[in-house]
């Protein structure tokens, strides 16, 4: 069966996007942050792992089936990146979405240098509808 992810119309609220049988992986320091988001998500209807960094993250995906979208911090803790994270957990889910989640003013920046075409940028801090944008654009190209 095909999945559609979309907004629903101005008239109903926003922040409307189904995530049902989708699993999103939040990689994220800021343990305030990573709760929020993955509160978030869980209400969306994903079904959400969270990891603190890259190495815990690449642990969690060992046992796990799949992972749909990643959202993950550009700068983690231990020495790897979000996108040498998004890199290896690509190799093991080829059709995983991407979506970074940054703090910092030169964002555009990095999302020239480092970043994929593609691949979702969310500035931090964010809104409850800034992140539902950018899972619609990220999930958007699920076939």
């Amino acid at each position: 069966t095909e999945l559609r992810v979309a907004a629903l119309h101005a008239d109903v609220p926003a922040a409307r996007l189904t995530g049902t049988g989708l699993t999103v992986m939040v990689v994220e320091d800021d343990a305030d942050l990573r709760m929020l988001a993955t509160v978030q998500l869980r209400q969306l209807g994903f079904e959400v792992l969270e990891c603190a960094d890259g190495a815990s993250a690449m642990e969690t995906i060992m046992g796990t089936p799949r992972v749909d979208l990643l959202l993950s911090d550009v700068m983690l803790p231990g020495g790897m990146l979000g996108p040498e994270l998004a890199e290896q957990v690509k190799a093991q889910y080829p059709g995983v979405k991407i979506v970074f989640m940054t703090g910092y003013a030169e964002h555009s920046a990095v999302r020239r240098s480092q970043l994929d075409a593609g691949v979702a940028v969310l500035e931090k801090p964010f809104r409850r509808q800034q992140l539902i944008d950018a899972l619609n654009v990220a999930l958007s190209q699920l076939n």
